[in-house]
């Protein structure tokens, strides 16, 4: 994801460090304490909600997935073509690997690329990979649950929600130039996506 200048209308560079504050309190923020930081960062909040940088749940206010790959792209080194098809592969390595992981009560149904390594391919410059990645439960995998947490009777939603969350770690392995979306946003934001996997629809 390749950033302009200018976001919003301001300097990029306060615009980052304001989205990286809120990025970094997940469970959301006070409206009266998002202004306050926002004005010291001389941006507004309301210019960031019109540009779909930060969204409100309640009373809370949050950044939004478009938000947080700003704040994360801009502080990760960029990288050329051929370092983007190499960490693609590596990915899809990952993703076999997972699949085959019987300790895992999820696997990774697809994976869909979109965004500029997509988009523009005769570029040399990207900030980041986007990636779309839907997760299917595998049939027995309220008995995997049960074995890997040690739940004498019953799995339970914390443990679920971990396996799902430990999926996308490793897949990621702690790559910042990897970026997940929802992948409901590619019904209605990114219309332009491939398959990754499980079949490669471009050339590596």
């Amino acid at each position: 994801m390749k950033i302009d200048k200018e976001i919003a209308g301001y300097p990029m560079k306060p615009v980052r460090n304001f989205l990286k504050w809120m990025a970094l309190r997940q469970n959301g923020v006070l409206l009266e304490d998002a202004k306050v930081e926002a004005k010291a960062h001389g941006v507004a909040v309301s210019r960031l909600m019109s540009a779909g940088l930060v969204t409100k749940e309640k009373h809370l206010y949050h950044a939004t997935d478009l938000g947080i790959r700003i704040a994360r792209t801009l502080l990760i080194k960029r990288f050329n073509r051929a370092t983007a098809t190499r960490l693609i592969r590596e990915l899809l390595d990952r993703a076999e690997q997972i699949n085959a992981d019987p300790k895992l009560a999820h696997f990774i149904k697809e994976i869909r690329l979109f965004g500029s390594v997509l988009n523009n391919s005769t570029a040399d410059d990207y900030g980041d990979i986007d990636l779309a990645l839907i997760l299917e439960r595998k049939t027995n995998w309220k008995e995997i649950l049960k074995a890997e947490y040690g739940r004498r009777i019953t799995w339970t939603v914390d443990d679920y929600i971990h396996d799902r969350k430990k999926v996308q770690s490793l897949l990621k392995n702690r790559d910042g130039r990897f970026s997940f979306t929802d992948p409901e946003n590619l019904k209605d934001i990114f219309t332009n996506n491939v398959q990754l996997y499980p079949v490669c629809e471009i050339e590596l």
